[in-house]
């Protein structure tokens, strides 16, 4: 349901501190669509204090909530993020994130990302490469979202006008009796 955050693949010289981010996905006929922002006091390249605001509206939900503090560890290709908050959905619940990004040599990558709250548990796992700084990372996706689990192929980092990046996933999804496709869309901005 939450945005993989993809911070960390923009460019490394950047001195930016915010991100705005949107999400959709469709998976087996649910879906949810929403946005928000986070704040990296020290810079979003850089070790310090995160902040995360989050909305949307989940398929049988009239509206979602979430927002998480926490700090970010950076260490030359690799970017973990530790966070802790409450969503509401309208109740409030405790929600913890752990989000990892690690670059091992030039052109290849591993993402990771765990979310859980009282009710529910969304990750997802990829690996990337690229050719070049001008290609976007593309590779496969295993990931799971309220019991819904899908595997498939993304392409992330995808240049678009005005500084927006985003990533496209697509493949199979299954549960709950149901079998079919899903696709996810993400779009952010650094500033």
């Amino acid at each position: 349901m939450a945005l993989t955050l993809a911070l960390q693949q923009s460019s490394r010289a950047d001195v930016s501190t915010d991100l705005l981010f949107f999400s959709g996905d469709l998976i087996s006929g649910r879906g949810y669509g929403g946005g928000g922002w986070m704040h990296a006091f020290s810079g979003l390249d850089a070790s310090g204090v995160i902040i995360s605001l989050e909305g949307g509206r989940p398929e049988g939900l009239a509206a979602y909530g979430a927002g998480q503090a926490g700090w970010r560890f950076v260490e030359g290709g690799l970017y973990v993020t530790l966070m802790g908050g409450l969503d509401a959905d309208p109740r409030f619940h405790p929600l913890g994130s752990a989000d990892f990004w690690w670059e091992p040599s030039q052109g290849w990558m591993v993402q990771g990302r765990y979310e859980a709250a009282t009710g529910w548990v969304s990750w997802r796992m990829a690996a990337g490469w690229r050719p070049s700084e001008a290609w976007p990372w593309l590779g496969p996706e295993a990931a799971s979202s309220a019991e819904w689990p899908r595997f498939g192929l993304h392409a992330t980092g995808l240049k678009l006008p005005t500084g927006i990046e985003a990533r496209i996933s697509a493949g199979a999804s299954w549960g709950r009796g149901r079998v079919g496709p899903y696709c996810e869309v993400s779009v952010w901005r650094r500033f």
